[in-house]
């Protein structure tokens, strides 16, 4: 889990924001539109910070990768 994290926190600040998500998913080419992806990441961002930490990452892990047809 720790390393699927890394992969998408590109700049390594211990969150994965917006712009890495779009970034990882257009890379994988699962990326459909800002509004799939903005609910995605609304969804895992417990604290709603705007950025998903490794800790929400875990929680909602299974969320944001079983949905990636949808993002």
């Amino acid at each position: 889990m720790k390393d699927a994290f890394h992969e998408i926190n590109t700049n390594y600040d211990s969150f994965i924001t917006f712009e890495e998500l779009k970034a990882e998913l257009k890379r994988k080419g699962l990326y459909k539109d800002d509004e799939k992806l903005n609910e995605l990441i609304h969804d895992a961002d417990v604290d709603n910070d705007g950025k998903i930490s490794f800790g929400e990452f875990l929680e909602k892990h299974g969320k944001l990768f079983d949905s990636k047809s949808e993002a």
